[in-house]
């Protein structure tokens, strides 16, 4: 079973490009350095976990 981790940025209710990461670290530090720009009143950034088997 392969993991992956897919990092969703919208902002200002529009979906942005969804990015796909092989490590979890790699993604939660990406998710790290957008946090700087994001706009909380507006914006909201997330990290999600899928499993495929293979």
């Amino acid at each position: 079973m392969k993991t992956f981790w897919i990092l969703i940025l919208i902002k200002r209710g529009f979906i942005q490009t969804p990015e796909i990461f092989y490590s979890k670290k790699a993604a939660y530090n990406r998710k790290k350095a957008l946090l700087k720009d994001l706009n909380p009143d507006y914006d909201e950034l997330g990290v999600f976990e899928k499993h495929f088997n293979t």
